[in-house]
């Protein structure tokens, strides 16, 4: 059976077994019982593994026990996992020392070159994953709408007359357009809160427990903040598209406007305050200074 189809019957396995108590479910919890669920239907479908060495299949127990998901939301990227699982191994292979059960060297090579290859970190990170998807069903799309809310709420702060001094560049680290400094810094005020809100709220209409905080910060940064900063871009591309189409057909008259004996900080100084007031999502300082240099 191939890995998809596997996953469907996980599915159908996981939400009629433990939907109706996920009320009093820990993400811990759900994910034991969705990765019970996986072993037992590929035990079913792969018996490329198996083993009659009665040692082996004791260490093999030990090692499917392992706590992969922790293992792998706690680490930053794919060798922290990978060093993870080594010393996991010597650890289960110490275990089985200490219960006077002997495995050869080869078997202890090929065991520990299984286990490496079985729950390799693209393997264990598609199937923590699919769980996340599954446990925050629904997750996606309100994060969409959510960024969306985000955005307009913001645009109050497009026209206004107060200087802004950006502090900080993060945790918003902005996109492919130009943004006004009043409205950059309303997204990054208001960013950890809202993301740190949805989550909450996902969470409670759930019924779900994040026991971890690096659970909820691989969740923050792993599948809801790529969904808040895609959405935010496609808004604001299409915006200056839109900016760009008005600047575009006004221009004859926007240029007759500007006095361009002026050097460019002069220009700069004294037009772009009033153009902002119209297109805030182009960078008006580029493009002017552009202009300026073509009539030289």
């Amino acid at each position: 059976m191939q890995k998809n189809s596997i996953l469907a019957v996980l599915f159908i396995l996981f939400f009629s077994g433990c939907v109706s108590v996920l009320s009093q479910m820990s993400d811990e919890e759900a994910w034991n019982n969705y990765f019970k669920e996986y072993k037992a239907q590929q035990q079913k479908d792969d018996r490329s593994l198996a083993s009659d060495r009665t040692n082996v299949k004791i260490l093999r127990q030990i090692l499917d026990e392992m706590p992969f998901r922790s293992y792998l939301i706690s680490c930053d990227n794919r060798d922290c996992y990978q060093s993870q699982l080594v010393i996991a191994y010597d650890q289960a292979f110490r275990r089985v020392k200490d219960q006077n059960i002997s495995l050869t060297s080869d078997e202890y090579t090929i065991e520990q070159k299984n286990f490496l290859d079985h729950y390799s970190y693209e393997k264990v990170l598609s199937w923590i994953e699919a769980f996340h998807r599954m446990l925050l069903s629904g997750v996606e799309l309100r994060t969409a709408q959510r960024a969306v809310e985000l955005a307009h709420n913001c645009d109050s702060s497009l026209n206004s007359e107060s200087e802004t001094h950006l502090q900080n560049f993060a945790p918003y680290l902005g996109g492919i357009t130009y943004l006004p400094r009043a409205y950059y810094s309303c997204l990054n005020d208001h960013w950890s809160s809202e993301i740190d809100q949805l989550l909450k709220e996902t969470t409670d209409r759930l019924g779900i427990v994040i026991k971890t905080e690096e659970a909820k910060r691989w969740i923050l940064q792993r599948q809801i903040t790529p969904i808040y900063r895609k959405t935010l871009n496609d808004i604001y591309v299409k915006r200056k598209q839109e900016e760009m189409d008005d600047w575009n057909q006004d221009w004859k008259i926007t240029e007759g406007k500007i006095d361009w004996k002026k050097s460019t900080e002069e220009i700069i100084s004294s037009d772009v305050p009033q153009l902002r007031k119209q297109f805030h999502y182009i960078n008006l300082e580029a493009i002017l200074t552009e202009k300026k240099q073509s009539k030289r």
